[in-house]
């Protein structure tokens, strides 16, 4: 018998996952990304959403992705360095909205 022994970190997995963002308020979810790491997502929204995919740099915002007044988006972001990288929902509407999201990080060869 074989047995192989490795140390791995474990890969982020959101199954689908369903929130209410309610008036004027952002719903966010960070995970820690290495360079040559790609980042899989997918939501839709019954309202549309001000989207981002974001970092902190000391007191500033890096913004790596911008999709304003959307519904729906797929994609794939690729990390070029090692950050806690946010995905950020925005409601800009005078009533709640409902967010249902997924995503996958996956290393590249």
């Amino acid at each position: 018998m074989v047995l192989f022994a490795a140390a791995c970190r474990s890969v982020p997995v959101k199954e689908q996952t369903e929130v209410v963002i309610n008036p004027s308020l952002i719903y966010e979810d960070c995970m820690e990304l290495q360079p040559g790491e790609v980042l899989a997502y997918d939501f839709d929204c019954i309202k549309s959403v001000n989207f981002t995919i974001r970092y902190r740099q000391g007191d500033h915002i890096i913004y790596k992705i911008t999709k304003n007044n959307t519904t729906i988006h797929r994609d794939t972001f690729y990390a070029d360095k090692k950050e806690i990288y946010c995905l950020s929902w925005a409601n800009p509407h005078s009533s709640p909205t409902r967010l249902t999201y997924s995503y996958r990080v996956m290393k590249v060869r």
